[in-house]
Order: C-alpha cells, then sequence, then structure tokens
C-alpha cells in the first residue's frame, strides 16, 4: 500500500489526537473512495448527456443576467 503525507493545521491535529481510538487513515481513504465514486458519476453522466458546451454557456450566460437582475432589483 502506498503511503501519502497530509497536512493539517494545528488545532486539528490536537483535535484528532483527542480521538485515539479513530484510524484517520481509514476516514481520509474512505473520503478519497467517496469523492472518486462522485467523480465516476459525474463522468457517467455528463457521457449520456446531450448537453454541449455552447448550451452550457448560453445557459450560464442567461443564469448570470437573471442574477443581475434581480440583485439590481434588491438594491433598489
Amino acid at each position: 500500500m502506498a503511503n501519502i503525507t497530509l497536512s493539517v493545521p494545528d488545532a486539528l491535529r490536537a483535535r484528532m489526537l483527542e480521538h485515539g481510538e479513530i484510524s484517520w487513515s481509514g476516514v481520509v481513504r474512505s473520503v478519497i473512495e467517496g469523492k472518486l465514486e462522485d467523480f465516476k458519476r459525474a463522468e457517467a453522466l455528463v457521457k449520456r448527456s446531450r448537453i454541449t458546451e455552447a448550451d452550457v454557456a448560453s445557459i450560464s450566460a442567461e443564469v448570470g443576467a437573471a442574477a443581475a437582475k434581480h440583485a439590481r432589483a434588491l438594491l433598489r
């Protein structure tokens, strides 16, 4: 099994040390595996999607314009 080094703030490390019964390597490994599964599902959705990059740009522009209009209305 490969090893990695992880940096955490001192305050977080101190809190982790209060719970020596927890396998922090196992926790981190589980989080990494979960995140990779999230990406796998997202990639599968993207592969099946018929939305093009141009569609995304268009939708993004519309959402941005609507958000700006809403913000202007709130500031009045």
